[in-house]
């Protein structure tokens, strides 16, 4: 490297060589070289490369600006481990930019946001790869347990009366309105969806119900074709997907009951079919209640689960009561009709003319009919008769 050379030139042209002036300037020359000499300069503009080498200092007061126009051309090695920061509380860097290592077209970039007060995140040692496209609205973001984050489902709402709506991965959380029976959501394939869930609930009053139907052979916990929920405002289903099959079950709201009290004689057709003349309770839309003079009292199921049944006579000519279920053999005797129909059969207490009761708790599907069945037109005391009906489960 070329040190310091000065040459002195008077204003009328003459040159100088004076050993006092030369004295200085080679003590100026000198100081270059040996490090001697410290320089105080104003303003200084260096029109090619700069080599500073020893320690540098630039600035002496926070106020003071230092302006890098240039690019970064090496890495920026830290002296002491753990003990600078960049910025402050108050004054921060407003976005940090991080390259890909082998594509120029993909970046991070870390911004600070609009809090109310500071924020501190503090990472451990740890690899976590981000998603590189957006989720979906409402999704959430998980780990695969190695730092490989992906987006779930969350919670968008999909409103449907439709009786078969396709359901695919953008939907999450299901609303059956009421106003169509049967409303069915046929699900996207397991395969390749692990971790992502259904959840469906039933919004209107009518007598719609919501069944939830997998895609193609696949099941539901292992042997279950589909499943059904309503029968009640606000029942709900849950099911979660493994990647290969789906787990669930009903979140039941209100369950339906209904109570009947006082015997009304019996169907005119159906004649062994038991009538009431007065509904106590009737709630919920799991089990419809039906009564006419020619049939009887009928009870259909609108949503497959377990169901109470309670049935309490008094008479003095009746021998056997019952439940029949999907029987066709109305007008016979309850102990003459198809074995497989015969939900309970119950003795009457024909002499001291006391109640008799039977109950029973059943499965039940959708569409099945449950009656009140007898052997015979009974006489008693008719305010003794009394019917309960209640969904206990899906």
């Amino acid at each position: 490297m070329a040190f310091i050379s000065v040459t002195n030139t008077f204003t009328n042209g003459t040159l100088t060589d004076a050993p006092e002036m030369n004295t200085n300037f080679t003590d100026i020359i000198n100081g270059t070289k040996d490090g001697t000499k410290d320089f105080s300069i104003s303003a200084l503009t260096v029109a090619g490369a700069l080599t500073a080498n020893g320690n540098c200092t630039l600035g002496n007061a926070s106020a003071d600006d230092i302006t890098v126009t240039g690019s970064l051309a090496s890495s920026i090695p830290i002296k002491t481990t753990f003990s600078y920061d960049i910025g402050s509380g108050a004054l921060g860097i407003r976005d940090i930019f991080f390259g890909s290592a082998d594509s120029a077209a993909f970046s991070t970039k870390i911004r600070g946001g609009t809090v109310g007060a500071n924020r501190t995140l503090t990472l451990p040692t740890i690899s976590m790869t981000l998603p590189t496209a957006d989720g979906a609205a409402n999704d959430f973001m998980v780990t695969d347990a190695s730092g490989v984050m992906s987006f779930k489902g969350g919670f968008p709402v999909t409103s449907t009366d439709s009786t078969g709506y396709t359901v695919t991965t953008a939907d999450k959380f299901h609303v059956g309105i009421g106003t169509t029976d049967h409303i069915t959501f046929n699900m996207y394939t397991t395969s390749g969806n692990s971790g992502r869930f259904f959840l469906g609930f039933k919004k209107g009053t009518g007598s719609n119900i919501c069944i939830f139907n997998p895609s193609g052979s696949e099941q539901i916990n292992g042997g279950v074709a589909s499943w059904e929920w309503g029968g009640s405002q606000g029942a709900g289903f849950l099911a979660f997907n493994d990647g290969t099959a789906w787990y669930g079950g009903g979140l039941v709201g209100a369950p339906s009951m209904i109570r009947l009290h006082t015997a009304n004689g019996f169907g005119s057709t159906n004649a062994m079919i038991r009538r009431f003349t007065t509904t106590v309770t009737s709630t919920g839309q799991a089990i419809s209640y039906a009564d006419s003079a020619a049939n009887g009292a009928s009870f259909t199921i609108k949503v497959g689960g377990l169901y109470y049944f309670t049935y309490t006579e008094s008479t003095t000519s009746q021998s056997f009561f019952g439940l029949s279920l999907n029987s066709t053999q109305l007008a016979t005797d309850l102990v003459n009709i198809t074995t497989a129909d015969r939900v309970i059969v119950s003795a009457t207490d024909t002499i001291s003319n006391a109640p008799s009761t039977c109950t029973a708790i059943i499965k039940l599907g959708r569409d099945d009919v449950v009656r009140p069945h007898s052997d015979a037109v009974a006489t008693g005391i008719a305010a003794r008769c009394v019917f309960i009906a209640c969904q206990v489960g899906t």
